[in-house]
């Protein structure tokens, strides 16, 4: 997804694993907001987070890569009249409110850095109502001469089939929730979790992803940069 440079500083630059500084969910992730108090801080130190911030808000965004998904976003919600009206207004992007805002679509690209501990996981869920689609991109910490390197590339995304529709984004949370839903369900794709690899998808109702529990060291840590698509009318 970047270049090889971008990449390497991103990685060498990424954000220590501080629990205490980083916003905490179920089963063991936590994530840092680039809008955050903290990131600006860690940003001050390295300039490639700077420039990663500046990077969200360019037209690469929103003139390149929200062109290309536009239709697709609207095919995939076409089946809800309301949100596909919505969505069919002209967009607008990182603009202040105004009156006239109910006129337009207005979008923001957010992003966050990822971690996950090992023994934690992602719970299946389709994402926040006010997200358009989301791009991850991993950064597998694990160097090719230790034991558990390629164990470690099955530890990216997977996105399942259902015919059960999530409008508010419920996480199944509990044991029960989450095994009746994997037996009534199957997974149609599953990312590999390799460097600089970039897994991207739409949000709709039915958009269900999970990661499975890690199992690699005690001390592993998962981590990428998700960059998302943000409805805000």
């Amino acid at each position: 997804f970047f270049d090889d440079n971008t990449y390497e500083l991103l990685d060498r630059n990424f954000p220590k694993f501080d629990p205490e500084k980083l916003d905490k969910y179920n089963h063991g992730k936590y994530s840092l907001d680039v809008d955050s108090d903290y990131y600006n801080y860690c940003s001050k130190e390295s300039q490639i987070l700077t420039d990663f911030s500046k990077f969200l808000k360019s037209d690469f965004f929103y003139k390149k890569v929200f062109k290309f998904l536009y239709l697709k976003i609207l095919l995939a919600n076409s089946y809800n009249l309301k949100r596909l009206a919505k969505y069919l207004r002209f967009p607008i992007f990182n603009k202040e409110k105004s009156w006239y805002d109910f006129l337009f679509s207005k979008i923001r690209v957010t992003s966050e850095f990822s971690y996950m501990g090992n023994k934690s996981k992602i719970v299946p869920h389709v994402d926040s109502i006010m997200e358009l689609c989301s791009m991850l991109v991993y950064f597998p910490s694990l160097k090719k001469d230790h034991e558990n390197y390629l164990l470690e590339r099955n530890y990216g995304t997977a996105f399942w089939e259902s015919n059960l529709k999530n409008y508010s984004n419920t996480h199944l949370i509990s044991n029960f929730e989450e095994a009746n839903f994997k037996n009534e369900s199957k997974i149609i794709f599953s990312s590999k979790y390799l460097p600089n690899y970039m897994c991207g998808f739409i949000r709709n109702d039915k958009s269900w992803h999970t990661v499975e529990p890690l199992d690699i060291a005690s001390n592993y840590i998962r981590r990428s940069i998700n960059i998302n698509f943000m409805y805000d009318n």
